[in-house]
């Protein structure tokens, strides 16, 4: 009976030991639930959809932005295209429709200026060579303005096309008719501008006017290009009698024409400046 309650003492005993050695391995070992996590308050979003919430609205701002900008862009484009398709056609009359010599492209004709060529028409050489500088000064000039329109955003824009013709204009100003003739020709450029078509009932052939027919003058208006033409043609008052002054088959001829539409198609040509002119 004594045996029996000492065991009993003992198993209780080691019992206990087991029961607290147990409870301080659990203590011990790491929780693998995850930490609980405050519950938002009543009419607060948590921290993580704030977040989310800012990230898509963000990225919905900068699709309309890119969108906005694309549809700018498109535009931009779309107008540069017309305006630089209507580069070289700023009369569109049918008369000055105008082809260009065929056997000369525009980037042939200005890689370099002939000297010589003049100097065989009888320019004397050191106007040939001054002729020759005022060129080069010139298609430098152009290129400053074409870098200045590029820097400042109006490139191809109508500021773009009035400050080239002004360019233009000066150098033939200062020049004169003659020497500039001169500066075309040598330069590879179209300095003459002939009757290609003549219409039917037209002005132009009740004055007489033929195909091969080279327009040298209007009224005052030295004619080097159908640009030339056109602004002469339009001013003025319109159905007066102006003297236009051709040279057909190596000779001077003079009409007369109404002011205003001619009724004819033009080429633009590069002829020798005549030496009589």
């Amino acid at each position: 009976m004594q045996k029996s309650r000492i065991l009993i003492l003992l198993a209780s005993g080691v019992g206990l030991f087991l029961g607290l050695a147990a409870a301080r391995i659990w203590r011990d070992v790491p929780s693998t639930q995850p930490p609980a996590v405050p519950a938002p308050q009543k009419g607060q979003a948590s921290f993580r959809g704030q977040d989310l919430g800012a990230e898509v609205e963000d990225l919905r701002e900068a699709l309309r932005v890119e969108a906005t900008a694309r549809a700018k862009l498109e535009q931009e484009v779309e107008r540069l295209r017309k305006e630089f398709d209507g580069l070289g056609r700023t009369y569109q009359a049918e008369e000055l429709i105008e082809e260009t010599e065929p056997a000369r492209s525009k980037s042939e004709a200005r890689e370099s200026f002939d000297e010589k060529a003049l100097v065989e028409l009888g320019v004397d050489p050191k106007e040939a060579v001054w002729l020759h500088e005022r060129s080069d000064e010139f298609e430098l000039a152009k290129l400053y303005l074409l870098d200045q329109a590029t820097r400042e955003g109006w490139l191809l824009k109508p500021r773009h096309r009035l400050a080239a013709q002004a360019l233009e204009r000066e150098l033939r100003d200062d020049l004169g008719e003659e020497p500039y003739d001169r500066l075309l020709y040598a330069a590879g450029q179209n300095n003459r501008v002939s009757v290609r078509y003549v219409m039917k009932r037209s002005p132009g052939e009740d004055a007489g006017l033929q195909a091969g027919d080279v327009i040298l003058r209007y009224g005052a208006t030295r004619v080097f290009s159908s640009r030339d033409l056109m602004r002469a043609t339009t001013q003025g008052e319109a159905g007066v009698s102006v003297p236009v002054e051709l040279q057909r088959a190596g000779k001077h001829v003079r009409v007369y024409l109404p002011r205003g539409p001619i009724g004819v198609r033009l080429r633009a040509e590069r002829l020798a400046p005549l030496r009589e002119e």
